[in-house]
């Protein structure tokens, strides 16, 4: 079976997929056992294709409390061939709140505690911005990483992606925000393994927060999964844990260090 087999298999899986989410026509178990034979598809295609995915990434924060809002294949946005794998992180407070007086963050995503965090590069690479396009309330603000496509990089034929980014370019070296007109600039400039590359807005969305993800490079902007090399985690099902190479699951938080983690509160 050659690549070309697992990317329509992947893709038929999707299709059914979608049908019983929206049907719900299947347990809880059964579509987790499809999700898994995606990520299967995707992996053998990605291996027979030559794309490369060796090691974890740098987590894309720094500090503070951040809590995984979507994770992988949630009943929300994240579906399909280019958003299965992703994750959204947003920054809480002790109390678990998102916004500075706990009002509706969906409303006042001006409020949040996300609102202007820097975020930084999950690996060294070169930079690609999207310019949101001031007409189009649902276009955003996007940085994307391209991995050095090197003999000895890890990371060989893998973009990251960083979305809903504010309305500015902190990259030095970079034009300004407003100098740039919408749409996608390849700005040519490298950075590395946690430089910082943006702070958290609220562009092409409603409430504030930072989506990422994987895509390969000219394969149809296929979404694949991932993992952060080590973090401090905390999920509902039990207490602080370092982790490391692992991706974290919806709903748990993160945070820089065990005494950062333990002062969250769900």
């Amino acid at each position: 079976m050659d690549a070309q087999y697992f990317r329509e298999r992947a893709y038929s899986l999707e299709v059914e997929l979608k049908g019983r989410d929206s049907a719900r026509s299947d347990s809880f178990e059964g579509r987790e056992i499809l999700r898994d034979e995606i990520a299967s598809c995707i992996d053998k295609y990605m291996k027979l294709t030559g794309i490369e995915l060796e090691d974890g990434f740098s987590l894309p924060v720094k500090s503070g409390r951040w809590t995984v809002t979507q994770g992988w294949s949630t009943r929300a946005s994240h579906q399909g061939f280019t958003n299965r794998f992703a994750l959204d992180l947003e920054m809480v407070d002790i109390l678990g709140h998102h916004t500075i007086d706990g009002s509706d963050r969906k409303r006042y995503p001006e409020k949040s505690y996300s609102l202007g965090q820097p975020f930084y590069s999950m690996a060294s690479g070169k930079v690609i911005v999207h310019i949101r396009n001031p007409k189009d309330p649902e276009s955003d603000n996007m940085i994307i990483i391209k991995h050095r496509e090197t003999p000895n990089s890890p990371y060989t034929g893998i973009r990251s992606i960083y979305i809903h980014g504010t309305d500015e370019i902190v990259i030095p070296g970079a034009p300004e925000f407003y100098d740039l007109e919408p749409g996608y600039h390849s700005l040519g400039i490298d950075v590395e393994e946690g430089d910082h590359i943006g702070n958290v807005g609220f562009s092409g969305t409603h409430y504030t927060h930072l989506h990422i993800s994987m895509k390969i490079k000219k394969h149809e902007n296929i979404c694949i999964p991932f993992w952060f090399k080590e973090y401090w985690g905390l999920h509902p099902d039990g207490g602080p844990q370092y982790v490391n190479s692992a991706t974290p699951r919806h709903g748990e938080y993160l945070g820089i260090s065990e005494e950062e983690v333990r002062e969250a509160r769900i």
